[in-house]
This record gives C-alpha cells, sequence and structure tokens, in this order.
C-alpha cells in the first residue's frame, strides 16, 4: 500500500505564518499605489472636464478676461457667476451654497469648492465641508485628498511672474501664490515672486507640482502625510 502524504499541521502553520509577512509586507506598499494612481486619474479628469466647460463657455461669454468674477466669500454672488458660466457646461449631480463658498459635486463622487477665483478639489466631495477654501490657513487636507486650482485670466500679480504665466488668459489652472518666503521663512508681502523652487514649500502648490509632472505624482512628492 502507497503511504499517504500531506502537509504537518506545522508546515501549515508556518506557511501561513510567511504568506501573512509578505502580505504585511507588500500591502500597504499596493494601496499607496492604488491611492496615488486613484489622486492621478481624478485629477487630470478633473482638469480636463472643466477647461472643456471654459471652452465651451467662452464660446457664449466671450474671453476668460473679460468675465465677471464674484465677490470672495459672498455664496450668492458665486452661485451666480457660476450659473452663468459653467452651469450648462459641466455635468454635476449638485450644486449647493456653503457658508461662504458653493460647493458642485460631481457623479464620480469628487467636488470642488468655488469661491472667488479660487477652487479647491476633493477627491471625495465629503472633504468639501471639512475644508474652507482659504489659501492662507493650512489645511491636512490639501495636497492629499483636495487640490488648490484658479481661474485669473488677467494674471493676479507681476506680469513674467510664474503665478502670472500659469494663468494669464487661461481656464481653471493649479494654484500659484504671488507671494515668496524670505530666507529666515517670513513672508516677503513685497515679493510677487514665486519660482518653481518655491512650489514644494507650500501644499497649495501640490496642484501644481503634479501637472508639470505631467500628471503623474512626482517620487519626491513632499506633501505625503
Amino acid at each position: 500500500m502507497k503511504k499517504k502524504t500531506g502537509f504537518t499541521l506545522a508546515e501549515v502553520l508556518i506557511t501561513l505564518g510567511i504568506i501573512g509577512v509578505v502580505a504585511a509586507m507588500t500591502l500597504p506598499a499596493l494601496t499607496a499605489s492604488y491611492r496615488k494612481s486613484t489622486t492621478e486619474t481624478a485629477l487630470k479628469k478633473f482638469y480636463t472636464n472643466v477647461n472643456q466647460a471654459v471652452k465651451l463657455s467662452v464660446v457664449n461669454n466671450g474671453e476668460t478676461k473679460y468675465w465677471t468674477f464674484p465677490s470672495s466669500s459672498q455664496p450668492d454672488s458665486i452661485m451666480l457667476f457660476y450659473d452663468k458660466y459653467f452651469k450648462e457646461y459641466l455635468k454635476t449631480v449638485k450644486v449647493e451654497k456653503d457658508s461662504n463658498k458653493i460647493n458642485v459635486y460631481f457623479a464620480d463622487g469628487s467636488g470642488v469648492g468655488i469661491i472667488g477665483n479660487d477652487w479647491i478639489y476633493c477627491i471625495k466631495a465629503r472633504n468639501l465641508q471639512d475644508i474652507n477654501v482659504s489659501f492662507l490657513v493650512p489645511n491636512e487636507l490639501v495636497g492629499t485628498k483636495c487640490f488648490t486650482f484658479g481661474i485669473y485670466p488677467t494674471g493676479p500679480c507681476s506680469e513674467g511672474t510664474l503665478s502670472y504665466n500659469n494663468f494669464y488668459n487661461k481656464g481653471v489652472e493649479p494654484y500659484v501664490v504671488c507671494t515668496t518666503r524670505n530666507s529666515d521663512g517670513v513672508v516677503d508681502e513685497n515679493s510677487h515672486i514665486t519660482t518653481e523652487a518655491d512650489l514644494a514649500d507650500n501644499a497649495y502648490h501640490a496642484t501644481k507640482l503634479i501637472q508639470m509632472n505631467g500628471w503623474r505624482i512626482p517620487d519626491d512628492y513632499p506633501f505625503i502625510k
């Protein structure tokens, strides 16, 4: 008679233990890679869709530099702006007023908050309730789950600067602030210059960093938490 062979309980436990260790080592990396890919896809999709809406709106409303922009913290004014320039051209599931902005929700579960010329796009629309679109107030969601844009077609700062070139006569673009910091870390209110080297110092520039890398999160991306 042939003797039956099989795994002993000890061998099974050892194998399961090895599998568990390998899974524990690889799962975080796989999760991070998936989240990174999802973020990249969502940002590129939003940027493409919203600027397609801008192009369609320009046909009926003229070049963006001639648009009438809303008062920055008045939801009624922002809603009028949205209704005139975006409502017919942007596919949404809901638009609502917030305390100082309007929140626009999309079918894929993402959303964007609009306040004045500033826009903040969140991968998960529920995060819009936890963030105030104020680029002066630090927020841990920025650069990870929410990303800043703006529409400044006449240029928000001096001609020839990175910010001016980023926005001038364009649609919704990644946010680039005008001011930078001195060597002591203090904001230079008189500077009106932001260089590419400054972008990694401020999470509100995260979107611009990703755009400059072909809508791929750079390997040395500084805002991962």
